[in-house]
């Protein structure tokens, strides 16, 4: 019988699909040229350039993600790893520049969200996750973390951050934990990362591809 899926929550990307449709439509048309002039010894180096490329863009603007499995678990895809960290020991966190998590004292950061310089600045330094009569009051459940911000009337980051927030929050008094108590720096060491290791392969194999190209005589 097969174990069920654990429900996702994805808080899509602020970084958009600019760069990325960019470069491959720039690696595709030097291939392209390439074609039409008739493939030669040294149109290899190009060619691993733009597979080298297209590996580069992949790990770096397309693999970073944030979600939340559970409501329980927030993981962090880095562009070579891939951090999972419980709600419930979540100490402060920010969005300014990328997403910044501080547990038991350490910081984990993701780039896959961000802030404009502008409302990085104005925004300040790292938001506490208390809960209380202050607390923002956000959606329980947010399948579409875009929509959702939109019908509360808040820029997207805004949404993000609170609704993080009040997800740990809530994963804390599930367990009866408060912020910055013993009991929560000791949740800390159930913090897990790994590497990505189709992601490493995938670019070792791309760069080796790219030198062997660069010595054919």
């Amino acid at each position: 019988m097969s174990e069920e899926q654990p429900h996702v929550e994805r808080f899509p990307g602020t970084g958009g699909y600019l760069m990325p449709v960019v470069a491959g439509v720039l690696g595709a048309l030097l291939l392209a040229i390439a074609f039409v002039d008739g493939l030669q010894g040294r149109d290899l180096p190009l060619a691993a350039g733009c597979l080298l490329g297209a590996v580069v863009v992949w790990v770096v603007f397309l693999r970073p993600s944030v979600r939340v499995e559970d409501e329980e678990t927030l993981v962090l895809t880095g562009p070579l790893s891939r951090t999972r960290i419980p709600m419930a020991a979540i100490e402060r966190m920010a969005l300014t520049r990328m997403l910044v998590v501080q547990v038991a004292g350490r910081r984990h950061v993701s780039t896959a969200l961000s802030r404009s310089l502008r409302s990085s600045m104005a925004t300040g330094g790292m938001l506490a996750t208390r809960s209380g009569p202050g607390a923002p009051a956000v959606p329980e459940r947010a399948d579409d973390a875009r929509a959702a911000g939109k019908r509360e009337g808040q820029p997207y980051p805004d949404f993000v951050e609170e609704r993080l927030a009040r997800l740990a929050e809530n994963a804390r008094a599930r367990r009866g934990i408060r912020v910055l108590s013993d009991e929560q720096e000791a949740l800390g060491a159930d913090v897990t990362k790994e590497t990505a290791t189709p992601a490493v392969v995938a670019l070792a194999v791309a760069a080796l591809l790219f030198l062997a190209a660069l010595l054919v005589p």
